[in-house]
C-alpha cells in the first residue's frame, strides 16, 4: 500500500509545503500579536485582563513559556 501511496504522492515534498505553511503562518500571526492585534482571554485571564503582548500571549498557551523557548522556536524559523 505503501508503494502504490508513494507514486500517487511525495510525502516528502508534502511535508516540506506544512511545514512551510506552518512556519510563515505562525510568522505573521506573530507579527500580529506583537502588534498588539490580540487580546487574549483563554485558561487564566479574564475578559477584565487579556493577554495583550506577544509574551503574555504565548505564556497563556504555552505553560513555562520562556526566552528559551523563544529561542528554539526562533531556530525553528529559520532552519530551511
Amino acid at each position: 500500500m505503501d508503494e502504490e501511496l508513494r507514486s500517487i504522492l511525495d510525502y516528502e515534498e508534502v511535508h516540506r509545503r506544512v511545514i512551510r505553511y506552518d512556519k510563515e503562518a505562525f510568522r505573521q500571526w506573530r507579527r500580529r500579536a506583537i502588534a498588539g492585534e490580540f487580546r487574549d482571554t483563554t485558561y487564566s485571564r479574564s475578559p477584565e485582563n487579556p493577554a495583550t503582548t506577544y509574551e503574555e500571549i504565548m505564556a497563556n498557551c504555552y505553560v513555562g513559556w520562556s526566552p528559551q523557548h523563544e529561542e528554539k522556536l526562533n531556530r525553528w524559523l529559520s532552519a530551511g
